[in-house]
């Protein structure tokens, strides 16, 4: 593991993008598989929810699409979901950022793909965290989503404050990068064409969206509106990359 230069901006690109263009492209490359990930840990973080309260675990999909009963786009629904503790979700986000963000600051990863997906983890559960909460800043969430079905119970101040302390916590991660272990070294040297586990990771994620999005129905999901079929088609073209790069991987190699 190499170390580099003590300047901040360097340690902040070092923590995202290790290999420079080439961990862009793939941080934008994963962005699919990870949009289907994050939103089946959130609607299932309501089903184990929706388990606890009931003992039966819901129907969910975990999938964007037009909503017929919320007359709007969703990125994903349980149904029943709002039996157990309805912010759950943002409960499971933040554990995961801030579990993520201290191996970051404390364990000197050398791995490629092992601090690649948990990079992309810590990405996911970030930008999860931050989308669902941030009305929750002036108070304004809507009442039919988690944080203003949250909000009804504590009360506007309450959530106001809970929503900056947690957009706090999120945010400090670029403050401790600088100190972190992973701002500091870097991990194995890798080229574009080094990422075959990650592409085969990624190929499972955008097939298990595609069997998702194929075998959940309900009356509310409105299959034909280009909320699903746009969506539904990018993770096919995703899926089809994936395959491509992981069979050519063993040519470059």
């Amino acid at each position: 593991m190499s170390r580099i230069g003590d300047g901040y901006f360097a340690r902040l690109g070092n923590f995202w993008f290790p290999n420079g263009l080439t961990s862009l492209w793939w941080l934008l490359l994963a962005l699919p598989a990870l949009y289907f990930f994050h939103t089946f840990v959130h609607e299932g973080s309501h089903g184990l929810a929706a388990l606890f309260a009931t003992g039966d675990f819901p129907k969910f999909a975990p999938f964007p699409h037009f909503n017929r009963s919320f007359g709007s786009f969703l990125n994903g629904v349980t149904f029943t979901g709002g039996r157990g503790f309805i912010a759950t979700p943002q409960l499971v986000a933040l554990a995961l950022v801030v579990g993520l963000s201290l191996i970051a600051i404390f364990w000197p990863i050398r791995d490629r793909f092992t601090r690649f997906v948990l990079r992309l983890w810590f990405l996911g559960a970030s930008l999860d965290l931050l989308y669902n909460t941030v009305k929750g800043l002036w108070g304004g969430s809507s009442p039919s989503s988690d944080w203003g079905k949250l909000q009804a119970q504590i009360g506007t101040p309450g959530i106001i404050a809970l929503t900056w302390v947690i957009w706090l916590v999120v945010l400090s991660h670029f403050v401790w990068v600088y100190w972190s272990a992973w701002g500091r070294e870097r991990p194995e040297r890798s080229g574009f064409w080094d990422y075959r586990w990650a592409a085969l990771l990624l190929g499972l994620l955008s097939l298990v969206a595609i069997v998702f999005s194929a075998a959940v129905g309900d009356p509310s999901i409105q299959k034909g509106h280009a909320f699903f079929i746009v969506p539904l088609i990018v993770q096919v073209l995703a899926l089809g990359w994936y395959a491509i790069y992981f069979g050519l991987s063993f040519q470059r190699a």
